[in-house]
């Protein structure tokens, strides 16, 4: 239960915090909602990302376990952001969550077509 800013008791939370009490909870659900965004879009991702990074504990715990700056992990995660790929591995690892590359699935249905 939460209290709400005029002091009542409300049973729900926001999408937000569920999700990322969710993504708390289980790595595996940070690792799918990072693949889904990065699906849809750049900007998505860094979202996506942003999500993830709050969800373990900040980035304040993110710029301790990387070595880099937090205003500068503040920028690399904004809607702006545009992370190199050396630092966006670094992210990756301290979350835990290893960048992987597959073939689109579209492709090789093409191709079983053709």
């Amino acid at each position: 239960m939460r209290t709400t800013s005029k002091g009542r008791v409300s049973s729900t939370i926001s999408y937000r915090d569920d999700l990322l009490e969710r993504i708390r909870r289980s790595p595996d659900l940070g690792a799918g909602y990072l693949n889904a965004a990065l699906a849809e879009a750049p900007k998505v991702f860094l979202i996506a990302l942003k999500d993830v990074v709050d969800a373990q504990g900040g980035v304040s715990r993110l710029a301790k376990k990387t070595g880099m700056h937090r205003v500068s992990l503040h920028s690399l995660l904004s809607a702006k952001g545009n992370p190199r790929l050396d630092n966006l591995n670094r992210i990756l690892d301290a979350l835990n969550i290893r960048l992987t590359m597959a073939p689109k699935i579209e492709s090789r249905k093409r191709k079983k077509a053709g």
